[in-house]
């Protein structure tokens, strides 16, 4: 996995971009999320305070309902998705 911070376009909008590898999707699939923080070396890309959650599913409810079982989200967190799903 890599992560890297940079400026992008006239607007100097940051962008954080990870890149991961067939490994780390492999974990995904199998239901594990990739977290980016704390003692993590790529964690400096990150602003200070902010750790990074990744994890993927055959859906967005199916998502949701992993967050849930494992207690990472709560009936009151804010959710946001793509408003075309």
């Amino acid at each position: 996995m890599i992560v890297c911070q940079f400026e992008k376009g006239d607007a100097g909008n940051v962008i954080i971009l990870v890149g991961l590898s067939k490994e780390n999707i492999n974990r995904m699939l199998q239901g594990h999320p990739v977290f980016i923080g704390g003692q993590h070396a790529a964690s400096e890309a990150l602003p200070k305070g902010y750790e990074l959650g990744i994890m993927c599913g055959d859906t967005e409810q199916s998502i949701y309902d992993m967050l849930r079982k494992e207690g990472l989200i709560h009936p009151d967190t804010k959710i946001t998705k793509d408003p075309k799903l």
